[in-house]
């Protein structure tokens, strides 16, 4: 199947997830600033609003990647062979690959729900409810919009994070506003690290912990460079790093001890 995204979805979500506090505000402000066109859009078309804005704020690094900065293109959708408009050249999958510009980034936006809704591909996901935002990314993934195995995960997570799945309810989204403490807990680590690669090194979170799995020539001073936490941080969450074999090193307080 042809990946619409992929490089481009990786380097916007490293741009996502880059630094707490920034990007926090970054996307407030690309939620607040569409989240109406998102609710208008899942009105017409039936497409949920947190499913929307989660795929844009994922793919066009909260508005801030090249390809919706020069194209206004949010959703990282190439040209294929029935697109008739304007279209500009990214390096993606292979060098200098068509994707769809547009006027706007209300064009984007409708363009997308034009892009899903009248594909055959995506035909089962307009079965689902709208406040079924789950079932609609397990069902992204699986129609092939995006060939990361946790694409499904990284849509919910923004959403939970958020709380944009109050936008796909009449009851709650006529008085939704984003807000910096959405979700109050303070996490020293960006939170939006559900495998994600940094300098080469996978990130994982398991619920509130987040960890990289250090391998034998690793060392703390290694890792802080890599991952731009200080030395002390990372001596602070775990025992020496240095062992024989792999093991998890820690970049928030752990709930148990290392076994």
């Amino acid at each position: 199947m042809t990946r619409n995204i992929s490089l481009t979805i990786i380097f916007a979500f490293i741009i996502f997830a880059a630094s707490a506090q920034t990007k926090n505000k970054e996307a407030i402000r690309y939620i607040n600033k569409y989240s109406k066109d998102a609710i208008a859009s899942m009105k017409e078309y039936g497409i949920p609003a947190s499913i929307k804005l989660a795929q844009g704020l994922l793919e066009s690094g909260n508005g801030s990647s090249e390809l919706a900065k020069k194209s206004n293109n949010h959703f990282g959708i190439k040209c294929k062979n029935t697109w008739r408009g304007k279209k500009v050249y990214h390096d993606d999958d292979a060098a200098q690959e068509c994707f769809r510009k547009y006027d706007s980034v209300y064009d984007s936006f409708c363009d997308h729900s034009v892009f899903l809704s009248s594909s055959e591909r995506y035909a089962s996901l307009f079965r689902l409810r709208t406040t079924d935002y789950k079932g609609w990314a397990y069902g992204l993934k699986k129609a092939g919009y995006a060939t990361n195995p946790k694409y499904p995960s990284l849509l919910i997570n923004i959403i939970e994070q958020y709380d944009l799945h109050k936008l796909d309810s009449r009851k709650t989204n006529k008085n939704y506003v984003a807000t910096e403490d959405t979700k109050p807990e303070e996490i020293p680590f960006p939170k939006m690290v559900a495998d994600h690669i940094t300098n080469g090194i996978s990130v994982y979170r398991d619920k509130k912990e987040i960890y990289v799995i250090a391998g034998k020539t690793d060392t703390f001073r290694s890792l802080s460079k890599a991952l731009k936490i200080s030395r002390r941080r990372l001596q602070k969450y775990n025992e020496d790093v240095n062992t024989k074999g792999d093991r998890k090193i820690y970049l928030t307080k752990k709930r148990n001890k290392i076994k």
